[in-house]
């Protein structure tokens, strides 16, 4: 392969797939693991949606996903995989040294800095996470950086009594699990400590589905 046809591989490879394509769905695909070294890369998408992927192992690349993110009956471990990401990026800023009455009219010096961008940083409208078998107890560490993120609904989802770190979400104002509002629009119907007693929480909300199963299963 001589230099021309080598840079036109290379920049084959780095080419994203679908580079407009906003809303992708990966549903009933039981076999797929997903690729590991280099993930497909969807620069523009929005909305991404998993479900019933069993042995996925790796996720889509989607800097810019900033709608909904649903995972369903699907391993959790892609979604650590990516909040444990982080890359380093650079922004420029003001320079803070002063400036005297005789430059005032020059344009103002800026300073390059290192900032960390973690993935899913923009997302802000849903995170519907349901259907998990078992979720780790470090499950929400990440989580504080969705500082944009409105709604998180968890359901029928096992290992939410040994979870720790509920104040990675304290910031998303709209929270439900199970079907029980936890917060709307940055309240709780609960009490004002409720970060704190989240394992109190969750078996009363435990105490009321079986309460309700029950009922249910009575009337048929």
């Amino acid at each position: 392969m001589d230099d021309k046809d080598e840079g036109a591989g290379k920049k084959a490879a780095s080419t994203p797939f679908f580079p407009s394509l906003k809303e992708l769905e990966l549903c009933q695909c039981p076999r797929l693991k997903g690729r590991r070294r280099k993930p497909l890369q969807f620069p523009k998408l929005s909305k991404l949606l998993i479900a019933h992927c069993f042995v996925l192992t790796s996720m889509p690349s989607f800097p810019t996903l900033d709608m909904e993110l649903v995972l369903r009956s699907s391993g959790i471990q892609p979604l650590l995989d990516t909040l444990a990401m982080s890359s380093a990026g650079h922004i420029n800023v003001p320079s803070t040294a002063s400036c005297s009455s005789s430059s005032s009219s020059s344009p103002s010096s800026s300073s390059e800095v290192e900032t960390l961008q973690y993935p899913l940083s923009k997302l802000k409208k849903k995170l519907h996470i349901s259907g998990i078998d078992h979720l780790p107890k470090e499950w929400l560490q990440g989580m504080q950086h969705l500082t944009s993120l409105q709604e998180i609904r968890i359901d029928n989802c096992l290992g939410l009594e040994e979870t720790l770190n509920w104040h990675n979400i304290s910031h998303v104002p709209n929270i439900t699990i199970d079907g029980f509002l936890i917060s709307q629009d940055g309240r709780s119907p609960w009490d004002e400590d409720h970060w704190n007693n989240f394992p109190r929480i969750l078996q009363m909300i435990s105490e009321e589905k079986a309460k309700k199963e029950g009922q249910a299963e009575s009337s048929r």
